[in-house]
């Protein structure tokens, strides 16, 4: 079983499929085909934690978008993303993104 050239894409519809390097890559996204690109970058400098860095940075994105879309309501932000008040509040702490509100 060969899985160092291929990396795993997970579709919306719960379906996954592999993309290898040799394949054309005409039928993924133009966001799929970035991360499959950074994931290859982040493979040749031989990062150990490429998935944590990938969820990161894909968190960070998503995470500021939705609170500046909600105007950093939490509770908007989270019912928005399906997540807990709390879980959003810690996991934007973690990345920099939320500060406490002041009184």
């Amino acid at each position: 079983m060969q899985l160092s050239n291929d990396v795993t894409v997970s579709c919306t519809s719960g379906q996954s499929r592999a993309v290898s390097n040799e394949q054309d890559s005409f039928a993924l996204d133009p966001w799929e085909q970035g991360l499959i690109n950074e994931v290859r970058r982040l493979f040749a400098g031989e990062s150990q934690v490429i998935l944590e860095q990938v969820h990161e940075r894909v968190d960070r994105v998503v995470l500021d978008y939705v609170l500046a879309q909600t105007s950093g309501n939490i509770s908007q932000a989270s019912k928005r993303l399906g997540v807990s008040r709390p879980t959003l509040r810690n996991r934007s702490r973690a990345l920099g993104l939320y500060t406490q509100p002041t009184a």
